[in-house]
């Protein structure tokens, strides 16, 4: 009965020495893809639910075959030439950015037109 419990805690004790040592390996390769999410990229990424529109920039060229692997919906190709607009599951964008050929991931912004500014700027607003 004690050879048992000996061998067992020795069994014990070398699976938690090697999840000790995997562990640090899994956090780093956890932060190289955390790094390539833009910090809201990376707060959607937790939600279990959603899909967000984003910008995957690319190293070279855009590959579509990343975003639609993993049930994303490619959208228009930027003219900077290495960026490509994609509708993707918060909880595929990690996946996404762990690609080697995606450089950064990051929220598509709504654009507003506003002359407000420019009518400061110009006195215009007295004109009213």
């Amino acid at each position: 009965m004690t050879f048992e419990v000996c061998s067992f805690s020795r069994r014990a004790m070398r699976v938690a020495a090697i999840l000790v040592f995997l562990s640090p390996a899994a956090a780093l390769g956890q932060s190289a893809v955390t790094e390539k999410l833009d910090p809201v990229a990376q707060a959607l990424s937790r939600q279990l639910t959603g899909r967000s529109r984003v910008i995957v920039q690319f190293h070279g060229e855009p590959d579509v075959r990343v975003i639609t692997s993993r049930r994303g919906v490619a959208g228009r190709q930027l003219a900077e030439g290495d960026a490509q607009v994609a509708d993707i599951n918060n909880t595929e964008l990690a996946t996404v950015a762990a690609s080697p050929n995606v450089r950064r991931i990051a929220i598509d912004h709504p654009a507003f037109g506003t002359l407000e500014r420019t009518g400061a700027a110009l006195g215009a607003t007295l004109a009213r």
